[in-house]
């Protein structure tokens, strides 16, 4: 945020808020689905709400598929560190 210039504080608060509202969803949909996906992370939350809006022809159980693809990624790369 070094570089965040606005014209004027109506403008910053605006974005300050729309941040707010981003993290809190962020962050409650994470808690939805603690269960279900304990590694779900802002991208994977990107990346669902991209493939569905954009229509991309890519069904729900396929982006699941990818998300566990990349969370089997994680916990790899997890291990490897945790073991050195």
């Amino acid at each position: 945020m070094s570089q965040y210039q606005v014209r004027g504080w109506l403008a910053w608060h605006h974005h300050m808020v729309m941040v707010m509202f981003a993290m809190h969803f962020i962050l409650s949909e994470k808690m939805l689905l603690k269960d279900s996906l304990p590694m779900l992370s802002a991208y994977d939350l990107r990346q669902i709400l991209l493939n569905i809006y954009a229509k991309k022809g890519i069904t729900e159980q396929e982006i699941m598929e990818q998300i566990h693809k990349r969370h089997g990624q994680r916990r790899i790369q997890k291990s490897r560190k945790d073991s050195t």
